[in-house]
């Protein structure tokens, strides 16, 4: 169609942008393909304008040199090598503030499409060393990644920590989503909750400076408080509707919780007892204290109740509320980490809150049955749950570390070919493979994502955290101590609160 319109120059700048923004993903020696295509195209349409020119000057009779398409040619190439080299060398977009500012201006329509792209091409390798690493979203299993020494952030802290930047709640296949997660201002609280203070915790303050704009604060342990205007993405208290009418449509409750379970059973005895009228008085003694009566249709055999969970909020991430942060833009937060002890941690009782094993137990219907195979045969002489996670965290650090490798199988599950097939990949897969194989086994986990500590400067607070430094790691859930951060990538270990 561009060609029968001779509007062919339209192919060259699609052409030329599709091979510009592959050069995102490819070597910086891959510019010289840019550069062919650059110069053959600007040939051609110098050879094409020569042609109109002689046969319009044909139409009109005009005389003309003969050799004046050759002479174009000639010309057109001469050209084209001046515009190229001046192109080349000018200065660098990253080095140049108005060529970098230009580049964000154009590319911030497209922002809202990244996480689409990110999702769809996560298994191609990546050929170039993207400077920075972005978990939006969603997290997809990639194959090869290429870091780099590029500086992310700078912490002044009095504690060692991993800088989180998201944790993600909901798996799949293909990798991790952010699943019906909410934003909310710092000062919210849940719609019902209770006051909960965990054991063992002590509070933080440090500041961190990122190397980079970005949306996302980083911050260690359970986020505070911040200096700064923030949003926190967190879920509210889940809701769940009894129909003792029909209690085939309650039975998916039983099996998530027993405090469900329970109640749904106390209510049908109840209203079998007293011929089927529920009045909410009646039913708020029959909940247990950790469920709050929302409402009750058709003589309380409708009954919508709802959990009360801890009054501060689970806290997935930390997001700017406004501006993005600029480079060299410091920021202080104030965290709570757990001072927990192995010996306490076997102590806790393996009774979840209803909102841990919903929201964190959560697995696809088509996982592959071997995956809780393994995390049953690993653990079956573990007598707690932290011996439980402990076994599958020391199972993984056997396997090989390796930032080359395949992506999984399009019709795969990532762990499953992680484990089974491949057995070696990055952090990604280590905590991914952890956090699967326990939500198998009913023990609430999530993937966490950030950067490691990175390298402290000699005699001072100060860690400087590169591309190199990011990281994945597993937090699991301890009753009465909360996330507790586990590592079980080889090689690397949770730096010690000292």
């Amino acid at each position: 169609m561009y060609f029968k319109y001779q509007r062919f120059w339209i192919v060259f700048v699609l052409g030329g942008a599709g091979l510009l923004c592959n050069l995102t993903f490819l070597p910086d020696t891959a510019s010289i393909h840019l550069g062919i295509y650059l110069l053959t195209a600007l040939i051609l349409i110098g050879r094409v304008q020569s042609v109109r020119r002689r046969r319009e000057w044909d139409k009109l009779g005009f005389s003309h040199d003969t050799h004046l398409g050759l002479l174009a040619i000639s010309d057109t190439i001469l050209i084209g090598f001046v515009i190229l080299i001046i192109a080349f060398v000018l200065p660098i977009g990253k080095y140049w503030p108005p060529a970098r500012n230009g580049y964000e201006t154009l590319r911030s329509p497209m922002l809202h499409f990244e996480e689409d792209f990110n999702r769809l091409f996560a298994g191609l390798p990546a050929r170039r060393g993207l400077a920075y690493r972005i978990w939006g979203n969603v997290m997809a299993f990639q194959g090869t990644i290429n870091p780099t020494d590029t500086i992310a952030l700078q912490v002044e802290s009095p504690i060692a920590m991993y800088w989180k930047a998201r944790t993600y709640n909901y798996y799949t296949s293909k990798g991790w989503l952010s699943n019906e997660t909410i934003l909310r201002a710092n000062d919210w609280t849940p719609s019902y909750s209770v006051p909960l203070q965990y054991n063992k915790q002590i509070e933080v303050t440090y500041r961190l400076t990122p190397g980079y704009e970005s949306s996302t604060l980083f911050a260690g342990g359970q986020v505070l408080s911040l200096d700064t205007d923030y949003l926190i993405e967190t879920y509210d208290s889940p809701t769940f509707t009894i129909n003792l009418e029909d209690p085939s449509v309650s039975d998916k409750y039983t099996s998530l919780h027993p405090d469900i379970y329970r109640t749904i059973d106390e209510l049908a005895i109840f209203n079998q007892r007293k011929g089927n009228d529920l009045n909410n008085e009646t039913i708020s003694e029959i909940l247990p204290d950790n469920l709050h009566l929302i409402g009750a249709k058709n003589n309380g055999q409708i009954i919508t109740i709802a959990e009360k969970i801890p009054h501060w909020p689970d806290v997935l991430s930390v997001r700017t509320d406004g501006p993005k942060i600029k480079p060299g833009q410091e920021y202080e937060v104030r965290s709570s980490l757990s001072l927990a002890t192995p010996e306490e941690l076997k102590g806790t009782s393996g009774k979840y809150p209803i909102w841990a094993t919903q929201i964190y137990t959560q697995l696809p219907s088509d996982l592959p049955d071997r995956i809780r195979g393994l995390a049953i045969e690993l653990t079956v002489n573990e007598g707690t749950n932290y011996d439980k996670v402990m076994a599958i965290q020391n199972y993984l650090k056997k396997l090989e570390y390796n930032l080359s490798i395949d992506p999984p199988p399009f019709d795969g599950d990532g762990v499953d070919y992680f484990l089974f097939e491949q057995k070696e990949g990055y952090s990604e897969y280590f905590g991914s493979a952890m956090t699967v194989l326990l939500r198998s086994i009913g023990i609430p986990a999530r993937l966490a994502t950030g950067y490691s500590e990175g390298e402290q400067i000699r005699d001072t607070d100060l860690y400087i955290v590169s591309d190199r430094d990011a990281h994945a790691w597993t937090e699991v859930f301890f009753p009465r101590y909360g996330w507790i951060p586990f590592e079980p990538t080889p090689g690397v270990a949770i730096p010690p609160i000292t």
